[in-house]
């Protein structure tokens, strides 16, 4: 899930839990759960220190209804190309908030 106009914030209660990797082109970060393997969520890192992410919207607690769904073929484009669609549609207002709950 994402909202161009929205914020994110993803807390994590212990970060040895977490198993972060790039693959592919190594561009974005995935944020894996150790214990049960679930994509969390994917993070862009900005040159200028800006962070633009996605999260699974299984993963939310408190689940709600979300807008319909938008396929993704990243596959099919080049690494320029896909920075500039993950900050077109990623929130762009990202925190990480480690150790609390």
């Amino acid at each position: 899930m994402s909202d161009t106009q929205g914020a994110l914030c993803i807390g994590i209660r212990d970060d040895q839990c977490v198993v972060r990797y790039r693959h592919g082109l190594g561009i974005a970060e995935f944020v894996l759960c150790g214990n049960c393997g679930v994509l969390v969520a994917a993070a862009l890192h900005g040159d200028s220190g800006s962070l633009h992410a996605t999260a699974n919207a299984r993963a939310v607690d408190g689940w709600t209804q979300f807008g319909a769904r938008q396929p993704v073929s990243p596959k099919t484009l080049s690494a320029g190309e896909r920075v500039k669609r993950w900050q077109s549609l990623w929130f762009p207002n990202v925190n990480i908030v480690i150790g609390k709950d």
